[in-house]
């Protein structure tokens, strides 16, 4: 997906290195939606004491013929 430029962290193409803050914006281009999302917690203790590590902002449907980027 980051590799075809499907992928965005805060409104900017990313490579898979990037590293994903709290409060970042998350957007993944699928072929027939994109779902939107700000981290709450990239904390690996918090994550493994089951926090919640982001919220869904918005998911919309996309035609598949279009290419949302």
């Amino acid at each position: 997906m980051i590799e075809i430029g499907a992928v965005r962290i805060n409104g900017k193409t990313c490579k898979s290195s990037a590293e994903v803050r709290t409060g970042d914006t998350i957007e993944v281009a699928y072929p027939g939606r994109i779902v939107r999302v700000s981290v709450l917690t990239s904390d690996e203790t918090q994550l493994k004491r089951n926090a919640v590590p982001y919220d869904l902002i918005e998911e919309k449907k996309v035609d598949r013929e279009e290419r949302p980027w």
